[in-house]
């Protein structure tokens, strides 16, 4: 999926000339902590409520935004990377550009990228999860494939997280069977350190719980 598919015209954004009063009642009815500022479709850079909050004296907008040239997306760009994008500017909103003409096209918000991932087959098909640790190197999606086959079962999703600063990574398979100790037993047998399960009602509850403390930090 591209930021061109996501709804792009659900938010607001801001002009030089809005007042900073109503610029930060947006916010809190957007429940966003940004927003683009833009003139004749152009962006400006993005508001943060904070400043603004300290500036509340101040008429309007005006310059008060972040104008970092690279805090965009543009229309081409897959909903992995702004999503990596966000993360990368601690972001609420992205504003997504024209990559034709870098014309504003709109933003999107961080709940609205969670209800499209949640959305995706990966998370919302039934079935089981575990969750592996190994050495980078030790890495192989194609030999866990096959173990996962060979117990009758298909590997629908992967993703890897690693912390910067080791070769750990944790692994994350999605199986499209509920009852995957079958498939937990021959991962150890292939000396795969199994570090957690879940079966599809459990994962739903430790993502419910993720999201709300997600929402809670964001004061959503």
């Amino acid at each position: 999926m591209r930021a061109s598919e996501l709804k792009l015209d659900d938010l607001p954004f801001l002009t030089p000339s809005d007042s900073v009063e109503d610029a930060i009642t947006m916010m809190d009815e957007c429940k966003v902590e940004h927003m683009a500022v833009v003139e004749k479709r152009t962006l400006l850079g993005i508001a943060h409520e904070n400043f603004l909050m300290d500036n509340i004296d101040r008429p309007k907008v005006d310059d008060m935004y972040d104008p970092k040239s690279d805090q965009f997306v543009y229309d081409s760009t897959h909903l992995f990377e702004v999503v990596q994008k966000m993360n990368e500017h601690k972001l609420s909103i992205i504003p997504v550009l024209s990559e034709k003409d870098s014309w504003f096209l709109g933003s999107v918000s961080l709940q609205q990228l969670m209800a499209v991932i949640s959305e995706m087959p990966v998370v919302k098909s039934p079935g089981g999860i575990i969750i592996l640790e190994m050495q980078l190197r030790d890495y192989s999606l194609s030999q866990i494939a096959q173990i996962v086959e060979n117990n009758s079962a298909i590997l629908l999703g992967a993703f890897v997280t690693r912390s910067p600063e080791t070769s750990v990574i944790e692994l994350t398979l999605k199986i499209n069977k509920p009852n995957i100790q079958p498939i937990v037993q021959s991962l150890e047998r292939f000396n795969y350190k199994v570090i957690g399960t879940f079966d599809q009602g459990d994962y739903s509850e430790y993502l419910r719980d993720r999201y709300d403390s997600l929402m809670n930090y964001l004061n959503v």
